[in-house]
């Protein structure tokens, strides 16, 4: 027993000694020298990886380039610098085990830091956000505690300067151990604002005498009586300060000090306000004669000198008033000063002002005088026009190539013996450059200069310059330096732009994820639309973040672009990022106006509905849904499972289960109901979004069911009787394109849009039930005379079926309403039929819809006032029932009408009226209007 202990023990040591360990700090640069007792390059046999976070194979791959094989000491370092960039590994030992030669096992053991991962907020506060931005930890920063008791402590001053002050946030820090990261939750508690009660002033001053205590009662009443009642905070209590401020400068007061403290009241949520005011020295200036400017025109002008007003003597302040007169052509101006018991006396005798009659230009051989048109029509000599004037003349000359254009002398010549001046400007033009020709040393030209020489603009340069830069950046080429040389022939100038400095291409180099999370790192690296290696653009970081904020799974997520020491032109970038709350529940409560195209008539109805959404439950990006809503005439209930990619193809696909109930009114606001329709199905849809295109597949089941339909009412919209409260189930496939090439999504100026959509329904139990809708609909947008904007739209759609009544009334075409033909109610378009009342003799319309459809709008959007714009519309279409030949017929209808927006964030709040061209029923109203939300289209 005892020689198997020595045994062990010498092979202990004997493997120890064949161990070389170095401990690196990651926190800190670590020394150049840090590898200096290992002989490179060595052999690496096996490489192994231990952290004490969650660190995935997939991640460990991307990071470490290291690989079995020779290993040099610079792919040690630059392995450490990875570690580093990484941010969450605070140390890291390498193990090196010696074999045989120069052969080693590598180890590698991880030591991390508690990171900061996410904070959260609650408490009943509205506006709870604006407090949260005193919190300053980024993701993945180091968490420090007493930087957090320091953002706390900003958190509750603000709420305090807000007026809650007995406001307190209490916190919560939850541990993730197997991430090392913490999520700050903080409450907000006792938010109960506080009003002012009452208000007391006191003066700081030796002696008060009868004109401080006059003072003191106009400050009551004109400034501190009106905060009385009002609820605290700081910034109403800092704009009555300045105000008082300004009113004690009138009245002599020029640099008076206000201090105030607050007292709470015996009664709860009530605070008294005591105000001390110093007065300092009093020093009044009094203004006689002025009535190009007033009184407090000139004060403020004296109050520039800030504290220094004291010491000035009041000649050299009546110099700066005569000075002030002159900039505006009062030449004459005579200001005398006189001081007299702590006040100073200006008497001004302003005379009378220069008036400008006419300007001559001595020197202009090119161009005609038209820059001091301003000047005349001010008439009076005005030193800020007339300088405007002379640099709006420079830069015209500068920009049609008059490199030499100056200004000589300008002069003014008293006409006669009033006030009466001409204004002699004296100019030297210099010699005209064109320029005929752009260069690019050594790199293809991006520019092209067409139609012969052109005036050599001196802001060609800076806009060329600019134009070059972004050239080359998009393009990888980050370090260039440009320059430009102007090579002068007789026919014109050759600007040649030169390329200096480093002009090696920039590639992109490793996507280091910032901390440590459950999250997949493939998960969110495959989202990025970019690979190491390739050239560097930051078009595809902008477009990598929005994938990865479409995923909707995080809080807050950001691609930094890190610099490589070792490797200028490699730019390695940090993702850092927090995932919101799993769990999400949302209510709406309103009205809406139930109107939808191809689908059912409405009216003003309430609204409920809830979602509640689980982010990420399996931990693949994925996102589960469950929405109820319903109104007056429809309840939907969805379940959908949501994943970002196909298996291993970048298709966002969703899996959907629906249920919808839907009851169609005779008229719209009736109580009276037409028909029931049912819904219930499932799908998936496949979508495949690019920078400009929208691809979608949908592909499903689906039973619906027409119910409470009498069947002589089902003649009236001509559907098949038999089909009457039974399940018809369906196969459908959905394939749609959309194309978006518009310059604003709310409120477009130019681009178009295109829809084209083809929907397939198989009846499983109908043969002659079949049916396939098409729907194409394109949309442009062009300005006509700035800033009226014409825009345009044509839809066409077709459903293919040779049995017109075998289609389910929800999935034929309509037309009429706010998004279609506006001068008819909502899919009041014909063919309609008409249905007697029970009560009266008259009959009310009741649409039957169609199988071919063709709608034409047409607008002129203009502003108006501020956010109102306005616009003047034709709308025009037809529906045709059963025969694709009737749509040439004499069934097409329209409407004229205009329109106001108002612009809101979320897209204009629109007004319409419009008036058809023709009644075609006695039920018929000559017009139609709509209130709603978005545009027509």
């Amino acid at each position: 027993m005892f020689l198997s202990s020595l045994f062990f023990i010498f092979i202990f040591f004997i493997g120890s000694s064949q161990t070389q360990n170095i401990n690196v700090n990651l926190k800190n640069e670590f020394s150049e020298s840090i590898f200096n007792d290992i002989q490179f390059p060595l052999y690496l046999n096996d490489i192994k990886i231990f952290s004490d976070v969650i660190f995935d194979d997939f991640e460990q791959c991307k990071l470490i380039d290291l690989k079995p094989g020779l290993a040099n000491e610079a792919d040690l370092k630059n392995l450490l610098q990875n570690l580093k960039k990484k941010n969450k590994f605070e140390s890291c030992t390498l193990s090196l085990k010696k074999l045989t030669g120069n052969k080693f096992n590598l180890l590698l053991k991880l030591h991390s830091y508690r990171t900061f991962e996410n904070v959260r907020i609650k408490g009943r506060l509205r506006n709870k956000e604006k407090y949260l931005r005193n919190y300053h930890f980024e993701v993945g920063e180091f968490f420090d505690e007493n930087k957090h008791k320091h953002f706390i402590s900003k958190i509750i001053k603000d709420l305090h300067a807000d007026g809650f002050l007995s406001a307190n946030v209490t916190d919560k820090i939850d541990y993730n151990p197997k991430t090392k990261s913490v999520i700050v939750k903080l409450h907000l508690e006792n938010l109960d604002r506080y009003v002012i009660e009452d208000i007391d002033l006191q003066f700081k001053s030796k002696k008060i005498n009868n004109d401080h205590l006059k003072l003191k009662q106009k400050i009551q009443v004109n400034f501190l009586n009106s905060l009385k009642k009002n609820i605290y905070s700081k910034n109403l209590i800092n704009e009555h300060i300045e105000n008082l401020k300004k009113y004690l400068a009138k009245k002599g007061y020029l640099f008076s000090k206000i201090k105030f403290n607050k007292n709470f009241s015996s009664k709860k949520n009530k605070i008294i306000l005591n105000f001390e005011i110093d007065l300092q020295n009093k020093r009044k200036f009094i203004f006689f004669g002025n009535h190009f400017f007033t009184t407090n025109q000139l004060l403020s002008r004296m109050l520039y000198f800030g504290d220094s007003l004291l010491l000035i003597s009041p000649s050299l302040l009546a110099q700066e008033i005569a000075d002030i007169y002159h900039n505006f052509g009062f030449w004459d101006i005579v200001v005398n000063v006189k001081e007299e018991d702590g006040k100073i006396y200006f008497l001004i005798n302003e005379g009378q002002r220069a008036e400008i009659k006419k300007i001559s230009i001595q020197g202009n051989k090119q161009f005609q005088n038209n820059f001091f048109d301003s000047v005349l029509e001010n008439k009076f000599y005005d030193k800020d026009t007339l300088k405007q004037a002379l640099d709006e003349m420079t830069l015209f000359y500068l920009q049609q190539g008059f490199w030499d254009f100056e200004i000589i002398n300008q002069n003014l010549k008293q006409l006669g013996l009033n006030q009466e001046y001409e204004l002699e400007i004296s100019i030297h033009e210099g010699e005209r450059k064109f320029l005929k020709k752009i260069e690019v040393e050594n790199f293809p030209n991006p520019f092209i200069l067409s139609g012969g020489p052109v005036p050599f603009n001196v802001d060609f340069l800076k806009e060329q310059k600019e134009s070059l830069i972004n050239h080359f950046r998009s393009c990888g080429y980050l370090y260039v330096e440009i320059d430009y040389k102007i090579n002068e022939e007789p026919d014109g100038c050759i600007l040649v732009w030169q390329i200096k400095g480093d002009i090696n291409q920039v590639t992109f180099g490793k996507t280091i994820i910032c901390g440590s999370s459950s999250l997949p790192s493939d998960i969110i690296l495959r989202e990025l639309t970019f690979k190491k290696d390739e050239i560097f653009d930051r078009k595809r970081i902008d477009e990598s973040l929005k994938k990865l904020r479409n995923l909707n799974i995080f809080d807050q997520i950001n691609l930094t672009v890190l610099n490589n020491k070792n490797k200028k032109n490699e730019k390695d970038l940090l993702l850092k990022y927090n995932l919101d709350d799993p769990f999400e529940i949302r209510t709406r409560v309103g009205f809406q106006s139930v109107s939808r195209n191809l689908s059912f008539n409405g009216g003003l109805t309430y609204l409920i509905g809830a979602s509640f959404i689980w982010k990420n439950p399996f931990n693949y990006a994925d996102i589960i849904k469950i929405i109820l809503e319903a109104n007056r005439y429809k309840s939907d209930i969805c379940f959908s499972y949501e994943v970002p990619w196909f298996f291993q193809v970048p298709i966002r696909t969703a899996f959907k289960v629906y249920s919808i109930r839907y009851e169609q009114p005779i008229v719209i606001g009736s109580r009276k109901n037409l028909y029931k329709a049912f819904q219930d199905g499932c799908l998936v849809n496949c979508t495949k979004k690019l920078e400009r295109y929208d691809f979608s597949m949908n592909l499903g089941f689906e039973a619906m069911k027409i119910d409470s339909l009498q069947p002589h009412l089902a003649a009236l919209i001509d559907f098949q009787a038999r089909l009457l409260g039974k399940y018809v189930p369906y196969f459908f496939i959905e394939p749609s394109i959309f194309l978006d090439f518009i310059d604003d999504k709310l409120n477009p100026k130019k681009g178009s849009l295109t829809l084209f959509s083809a929907k397939g329904m198989f009846p499983i139990n109908l043969p002659q039930g079949y049916f396939i809708k098409f729907l194409f609909e394109q949309s442009f947008f062009f300005p006509i005379v700035d800033p009226i904007i014409c825009a345009l739209r044509f839809r066409f759609g077709h459903i293919f079926n040779s049995d017109f009544k075998n289609i389910m009334p929800i999935e034929r075409f309509y037309l009429g309403g706010s998004f279609s033909i506006r001068s008819y109610e909502p899919d009041h378009v014909p063919p309609v039929n008409f249905l007697p009342k029970d009560d009266t003799n008259s009959c009310c319309l009741v649409p039957t819809g169609g199988k071919s459809m063709v709608n034409i709008n047409s607008e002129f959007r203009f502003p108006l006032y501020q956010k109102i714009s306005g616009v003047i519309f034709n709308d025009m279409g037809v529906l045709v029932g059963q025969k694709f030949s009737d749509i040439l017929g004499n069934n097409w209808v329209g409407g004229t009408g205009f329109g106001l927006r108002y612009a809101t964030p979320v897209g204009p709040i629109r007004f319409d009226i419009g008036w058809k061209w023709k009644k075609r029923f006695p039920q018929d109203k000559s017009y139609s209007w709509t209130l709603t939300l978005g545009q027509a289209f």
